[in-house]
């Protein structure tokens, strides 16, 4: 009996052992597995405004797009060089600054703290929620508190971090950054040095006729992960919009009756703190009216039948063909009167044996070449 027992002994030993064991393996690979994640580092963009904010500043769905609203771009640390900070964004003593983050993630974060060096005063906000706060005095310190951001605050996807900062005479600084734990961290332009280079986009030149509506596409791509999708915008020269931010990767651009410079921009749609990528395509109409390239264009009747005689029209390139239109008046709608698709100048008369106005086209080129009425 004896024997049994110690028998049975060893054996639960040597199970509780291995148990032990694989509990600690398993330990470890979770362990490996999940690692700290910066979602917002310092010296990073942040969305300001100055005293007073907008309604619902710290609301997550508000509208906060610098080419929308009054919200402006600006890198931390906030600060009037005191507090040994590097200087990013001037702070003017005696004022607030409301501040708001775009942060992605993906619901597997855990153990959010933001940890917080300011001077003087302190409000958090995630998602219009106040979630911790600090009144300070003295000189701001890497960190003067870390405030654990509960896990009900937080939503998948995109979350704001807002931040109401006060400065009551003396040294400005303010710096923050937040922190978690995840298997994998999420990307995130927040995370990103204030320089960072945005996505590169690419658009073509564009020559064609003027007047002519165009969809003129262009391509963004950018080393970096994007939560979303990259998003770009078009802008005339002058600054005139032509079309806003959207996934969508062209834009209808009419071309104008003299060069002009189409300015792309591209960022990743998450955030629009994202740093952006541009380029500058020419946008040039051709010669109006086009250059004559025969001294003389007849259409004549002989016998009834209309002809078309050019002394030195161009030669025709594969595909190519003349665009000819005619009407009973000058004044009256014309209409074509030959098929797309053609190589030759042949054509069929609508009126033979009556008179009527021809408009010709020289193969595909912009304007009405010649007129004539036989």
């Amino acid at each position: 009996m004896r024997a049994r027992i110690a028998a049975s002994a060893r054996i639960w030993g040597r199970r509780c052992a291995r148990r032990a064991a694989w509990l600690m393996v398993l330990l470890v690979a979770s362990s490996a597995r999940a690692q700290t994640c910066t979602l917002i580092s310092e010296g990073t963009t942040w969305l300001a405004h100055a005293d007073p904010p907008p309604p619902a500043w710290a609301d997550r769905d508000i509208e906060d797009d610098p080419d929308l609203s009054t919200w402006q771009l600006a890198c931390t640390p906030f600060s009037n060089t005191g507090c040994g900070f590097s200087p990013g964004t001037y702070w003017e003593p005696f004022t607030s600054i409301w501040l708001r983050q775009h942060v992605w993630l993906t619901g597997l974060e855990t153990g959010m703290i933001a940890q917080v060096a300011i001077d003087n005063d302190f409000e958090l906000f995630v998602n219009g929620v106040l979630v911790g706060s600090l009144v300070h005095e003295g000189c701001a310190t890497r960190w003067d508190a870390a405030i654990a951001v509960p896990e009900s605050a937080w939503v998948i996807g995109d979350n704001v971090v807002a931040v109401h900062i006060t400065d009551r005479g003396g040294i400005t600084t303010f710096e923050m950054t937040l922190t978690g734990t995840s298997p994998a961290c999420p990307p995130g332009c927040a995370q990103l040095p204030c320089g960072e280079p945005g996505p590169v986009v690419a658009v073509p030149d564009v020559l064609d006729c003027a007047g002519k509506r165009l969809a003129i596409p262009a391509v963004a791509s950018w080393a970096r992960d994007c939560a979303t999708e990259l998003e770009v915008r078009f802008l005339a020269s002058d600054g005139r919009q032509i079309r806003g931010w959207s996934a969508l990767p062209w834009a209808g651009v009419q071309v104008g009756g003299a060069v002009d410079d189409l300015f792309v921009e591209a960022r990743c749609a998450q955030s629009p703190t994202c740093p952006r990528g541009s380029t500058t395509s020419l946008v040039a109409a051709l010669p109006s009216p086009p250059q004559d390239p025969g001294p003389t264009l007849r259409v004549t009747k002989v016998g009834g039948l209309a002809m078309l005689s050019w002394t030195s029209a161009p030669a025709l390139l594969p595909g190519e063909h003349d665009h000819v239109t005619s009407a009973p008046r000058a004044f009256e709608q014309f209409r074509r009167v030959n098929g797309e698709g053609e190589v030759s100048r042949t054509w069929t008369d609508p009126a033979p044996f009556g008179r009527a106005c021809y408009l010709v086209s020289v193969a595909d080129s912009c304007e009405i070449e010649s007129f004539a009425t036989p």
